[in-house]
């Protein structure tokens, strides 16, 4: 082929890619979904910006709504996020039965979800968070099609939905915190086998946490904290083994820390401050080359602090602060090449600030308040030499 008939293919080709970006800019909204929206407009005090009730207006065109161009101009996208949104949401919603995301987080809604809105067939992406919501989810869920369920940030009450994942089993992102669900973590979340991240912190939740968490072994961030979770913490964490986040601070965990966080390759970080932790520090912690942040402050723990430092390549930041430590300050922390922020603070160290500390270059930040340390005069002297 000449470079003329290229150039006219060239040309062919450009046209017809313009007349698909028209005809999908020109789609005609779905009847059904009309009405749905504008019902789900009418119990709103505020509409949101374009909308409107005439009945021959094209929805498609609307302010946070996606259409779908290969079937009949059916929306499949509603977001309306930070829109500053009041009012409740209708049963109507579930008449966008195409609908694959719902966005609806950073308003003001407010009052129970209807029912309807959990059955509904295509839903993928499910955002509610950051609004005014109460009451309890319903024991039926049917979301088969869902991938991500945030309803953070409200004000649900009752029993945590861990029913969620029976018929919902796709899951790869679920955040429930900042409610008040209450009562112990049951059984079910086990059966949500795709899930990454499980948020649950901030809540009332009280009692164990069940074993089936543990078996969620594409799970890279589980966060528990700030609840009345208590007893032991099962050893079955080695299951995790794609965590990368573990966060169970302000809690009421008791005993020792279970040594199995040598399974876990990609483990960066352990935030479990503000519980009733005993013992040492677990060998399998403090040999980690993954580690970056460390927060064990505000528990029981004892002995001496052992950090193989030659082994904690990633360390960054690290707070034992408020805990029952004795012996010396460790003097091998400065070959810990990457801390930046050491809180030592609180503990019941002998001695003084090791000399070794003069080489400390990579830190910016460190606190050895009330630990019975001796001889400040020279540790300021030491501790001038900090510098890179």
């Amino acid at each position: 082929m000449g470079a003329q008939g290229c150039w006219g293919l060239v040309v062919i080709l450009g046209f017809l890619l313009q007349a698909q970006v028209l005809v999908s800019q020109n789609l005609t909204c779905n009847f059904k979904d009309l009405t749905a929206l504008q019902y789900f407009m009418g119990n709103l005090t505020m509409k949101p910006e374009g909308w409107t009730m005439d009945s021959s207006t094209d929805c498609c065109g609307w302010e946070g709504i996606t259409c779908e161009p290969q079937s009949a101009g059916r929306v499949i996208k509603l977001e309306l996020p930070k829109k500053r949104l009041s009012g409740k949401l209708s049963d109507a919603l579930a008449a966008l039965d195409q609908l694959k995301t719902l966005n609806l987080s950073h308003n003001f809604l407010k009052d129970s979800l209807p029912l309807s809105l959990f059955r509904m067939p295509n839903l993928e992406q499910l955002d509610l968070s950051n609004n005014d919501f109460s009451g309890q989810i319903p024991e039926s869920i049917n979301l088969h099609s869902i991938r991500s369920f945030d309803i953070s940030s409200n004000h649900f009450n009752g029993s945590l939905p861990s029913h969620i994942c029976v018929n919902s089993s796709r899951i790869r992102f679920l955040d429930m915190a900042v409610n008040y669900f209450s009562g112990d973590v049951l059984s079910g979340l086990g059966k949500c086998s795709f899930l990454e991240e499980l948020n649950l912190g901030t809540d009332d939740l009280n009692g164990g946490v069940t074993e089936d968490i543990f078996q969620l072994q594409n799970l890279k961030v589980l966060g528990l904290q700030y609840n009345n979770l208590g007893g032991k913490l099962s050893p079955g964490i080695a299951n995790l083994s794609n965590l990368v986040r573990f966060d169970i601070s302000s809690n009421n965990f008791s005993g020792e820390i279970p040594d199995v966080f040598g399974q876990l390759k990609s483990f960066q970080f352990l935030v479990a401050h503000s519980n009733r932790f005993s013992g040492r520090i677990p060998s399998t912690v403090s040999n980690s080359p993954t580690i970056s942040l460390l927060n064990l402050r505000n528990n029981s723990l004892e002995g001496f602090i052992y950090l193989n430092c030659s082994a904690m390549v990633a360390l960054n930041s690290l707070d034992l602060a408020t805990n029952k430590f004795t012996g010396p300050v460790p003097d091998n922390l400065p070959l810990c090449r990457q801390l930046r922020n050491a809180n030592l603070a609180r503990n019941n160290f002998s001695g003084q600030i090791p000399e070794s500390f003069r080489e400390f270059h990579s830190l910016s930040y460190l606190s050895v308040s009330n630990s019975s340390l001796r001889n400040i005069s020279s540790a300021l002297q030491i501790l001038q030499q900090c510098r890179t």
